[in-house]
């Protein structure tokens, strides 16, 4: 009975090789079959900061202003600044982008937006299996993401999006990571680094920084190893950006550690968790950096 469950199961191959498809095609794609332009304004705005900073190294957009300032070259979403225009977004996905610009011009941005794309999918892969351990309901899961969002809608795209589900993704994936390892020091390393990302996310896309809140919470929630948090917890000084760091007493309600069957003391409300810390603090190094 055993033997024939197991044989019975599917083995994945024919998910594997629809994916592959997709990724060989989010790429051709890209390459030879997009025709790019400007949809929407923020686009001409990132092709600008892109261009401008692939060609002359400068942050400020190249657009006319620095030899004639005009009221005229001014746009809502800029600002002059000592006869210079500067953009309101965050100025490290014209950085990344630019290596692509020099090479592809502007179709250079779509090319990164589809491998920040294909960067999403394999880690929502990773994600699932370090959460259930199950490769078939991983690539489902790959499946839903590709053939079910919006989300292959921006890998064909020139603005930034790709790129920061690619951060928010990584910071998920490290923080479970974390969750999940056996020894303190490499769960406080895998959370840092979570927050390193977060950090430098918003400076791709400044929305970023709300997958902090998200993340915090989820740690408080999941880990319910009460001996842990003492030893290693304290009361520590948190990033100030956001507030959600204890996790509330759920004895009473009879709510339980949502990926553990036992019935694990829940960490009582005025432990600081050591990866909340790590993981704060991760993104508190990274935000000058990323802004």
């Amino acid at each position: 009975m055993n033997a024939k469950s197991s044989t019975s199961r599917p083995d994945g191959r024919g998910k594997i090789a629809v994916l592959a498809l997709l990724a060989i095609a989010t790429l051709a794609f890209s390459l030879f079959l997009s025709e790019p332009g400007h949809i929407i304004g923020d686009e001409s705005v990132y092709h600008l900061m892109t261009r401008s900073f692939a060609e002359s190294g400068s942050l400020a957009l190249l657009n006319g202003y620095e030899e004639f300032p005009s009221r005229e070259l001014v746009f809502p979403v800029a600002r002059p600044h000592d006869g210079l225009l500067f953009p309101q977004y965050p100025y490290l996905y014209p950085v990344l982008a630019a290596p692509f610009y020099l090479a592809l011009g502007y179709q250079g941005l779509f090319l990164l937006n589809a491998i920040a794309f294909l960067g999403v999918v394999w880690l929502c892969y990773g994600t699932c299996q370090l959460l259930f351990k199950d490769r078939d309901l991983s690539l489902n899961a790959c499946l839903v993401l590709v053939l079910a969002t919006y989300a292959w809608e921006y890998s064909q795209a020139a603005w930034p999006h790709a790129v920061s589900m690619l951060c928010i993704a990584g910071a998920f994936y490290l923080t479970v990571s974390a969750l999940q390892a056996a020894a303190v020091a490499r769960a406080l390393a895998l959370a840092f680094a979570a927050g390193l990302v977060v950090g430098f996310g918003a400076g791709v896309r400044m929305e970023v920084i709300f997958t902090a809140p998200a993340l915090d919470p989820a740690v408080s929630l999941c880990v319910a190893d009460a001996a842990l948090a003492v030893r290693c917890g304290g009361s520590g000084h948190y990033c100030r950006v956001w507030p959600f760091w204890a996790r509330p007493t759920m004895s009473s309600s009879g709510l339980s550690h949502p990926f553990r069957t036992d019935r694990s003391p829940p960490v009582r409300p005025r432990t600081r968790l050591p990866i909340c810390r790590s993981l704060s603090w991760g993104a508190r190094f990274s935000w000058p950096y990323g802004c």
